[in-house]
């Protein structure tokens, strides 16, 4: 059995829990060799009209798809319907699995959560470990070594001052958040105009949510709340000065969406593409 794992779409939340479950169950596991910008652009071919996020994960997917008898994918938003409402226009972020299946010929999905928890994943754990292994006993066993992995992770306070520099939360998709690689130049292009960034996903997550289900009470997925509930924190904070609300091209439900939270904010607000003039954006930005 060999068990496919394209590394993107909140991966670091999930993967290396699940990553080490599979391989004490013998099961082989097949990631992306490709660099992310290779893949990137193996994605844009096949889907020029799609968001940069998902053109990632499409290169990821399709790199490892015929090398593998499963793949691993995650539910972003568990329990989701389609809607007009924040991002649940968008079938990708409302039912992931079903939309790559209709849109490509690829083995056999398994979902799991976007997350780990004891509570959570043990449920999914044993059922999709006795699916692949067919044994039991072994996957009872595997389990109980690797439930207390599982535990909460301390939450660790982000750097909310550097001195010399403004602090500016970004507040955002938490899947694009977690993409070091397509968020690189904008962290760089803060850096250069002396401003300090603290991520929405830097936040406790149950607080983020929290925050959004009070301040949007209509949202209905997950990742939208995060978002929301991520731009609320920060601007809270008040060496905060000001918040970039970062949305991506081609991605016509979450870029109205990201506009409602921007009008809607009490300090600076800048609305930002992903890929977009981000210098000549921030010298035009007053933080005052």
């Amino acid at each position: 059995m060999k068990l496919g794992l394209p590394d993107t779409l909140l991966y670091s939340r999930y993967g290396a829990w699940w990553e080490s479950f599979f391989e004490a169950l013998g099961i082989e596991l097949v990631k992306p060799l490709r660099s992310k910008q290779e893949s990137l652009e193996a994605g844009a071919v096949l889907m020029p009209n799609e968001s940069p996020l998902l053109q990632l994960f499409i290169g990821r997917v399709m790199e490892i798809a015929s090398d593998s008898d499963a793949l691993l994918l995650p539910d972003l938003n568990p329990g989701s319907e389609p809607g007009v409402r924040g991002s649940s226009g968008d079938p990708w972020m409302v039912d992931l699995p079903n939309v790559l299946s209709m849109r490509f010929s690829i083995p056999p999905i398994h979902t799991v959560p976007a997350l780990v928890s004891p509570k959570l994943t043990p449920p999914f754990a044993v059922r999709l470990g006795q699916a692949l292994t067919s044994n039991a006993q072994l996957v009872r066993r595997v389990l109980d070594r690797h439930s207390s992995a599982l535990r909460p992770v301390r939450y660790a306070e982000p750097t909310w001052q550097l001195s010399g520099m403004k602090t500016v939360g970004i507040a955002g998709n938490p899947a694009l958040l977690e993409q070091d690689f397509l968020i690189a130049p904008l962290l760089e292009a803060l850096s250069k105009a002396k401003l300090h960034p603290v991520l929405g996903t830097a936040l406790p997550r149950e607080r983020t949510l929290e925050t959004g289900s009070r301040r949007r009470g209509e949202l209905l997925l997950e990742t939208d709340l995060e978002f929301a509930g991520g731009a609320g924190l920060l601007e809270q904070k008040a060496q905060v000065k000001g918040i970039i609300i970062l949305t991506e091209p081609r991605s016509v439900a979450q870029s109205a969406f990201a506009q409602t939270i921007a009008k809607k904010a009490h300090k600076p607000a800048l609305l930002l593409e992903l890929g977009s003039d981000y210098a000549g954006a921030l010298q035009k930005w007053s933080l005052e």
